[in-house]
């Protein structure tokens, strides 16, 4: 049986996949019903993660990341604070370059949703290994990453010179990162510290 985690947050990004377990294959997708949020607060690193919660007719994009049932107990520790779903309606999921693959759908949720505060801010270093994965797909995907996000008014700090997030990446393209931001969401973007 093949094992998919639906991916909304930095494990849409395979670099960053690849530092907890094997992964084998990623289709980009759109999740019905759900909206993501910067809703996972982490105190410890300074910082919110990505959430996802249930909303009638809204949408968010994703990944379909395959990985071997073997794997899941090493993701379900890296997702602390987050409990591993069933995904049983499978209808919400859209894959955008092919149908909908056989196997189990997981979807990480968090415990507890709180927003984003001054002490846990949105950390632009975890937005860039998020956004980066979008853009190989294409840039229509990942405008749709920035447009089905919300939260993009809380405190968002540009953390690139001392990442808040310990699995950042280097070499992203941030100034494209940047000018789809800007362009995007430019009222929040300017309030970015």
């Amino acid at each position: 049986m093949n094992h998919w985690i639906v991916s909304y947050g930095t494990l849409v990004n395979k670099k960053i996949t690849d530092k907890t377990g094997n992964s084998s294959e990623y289709i980009p997708c759109l999740i019905h019903n759900h909206i993501r949020r910067w809703s996972f607060s982490l105190p410890s690193e300074k910082r919110s993660a990505a959430g996802i919660e249930q909303k009638n007719n809204a949408f968010t994009t994703g990944m379909l990341v395959k990985i071997p049932e073997s794997e899941l107990p090493k993701f379900d520790k890296r997702e602390k604070g987050y409990t591993r779903q069933r995904v049983v309606d499978r209808k919400i999921l859209k894959p955008l370059s092919k149908s909908t693959p056989n196997g189990n759908f997981w979807l990480y949720v968090q415990n507890i949703a709180k927003i984003p505060t001054n002490k846990t801010p949105i950390s632009q270093t975890m937005v860039d290994v998020i956004v980066d994965a979008h853009l190989k797909f294409s840039e229509e995907f990942a405008v749709q990453f920035i447009e089905t996000t919300l939260d993009w008014e809380k405190p968002w700090v540009n953390d690139r010179n001392n990442p808040l997030y310990p699995r950042y990446l280097d070499n992203l393209p941030i100034k494209k990162i940047d000018m789809l931001l800007k362009s995007t969401i430019p009222q929040h973007f300017a309030k970015r510290i």
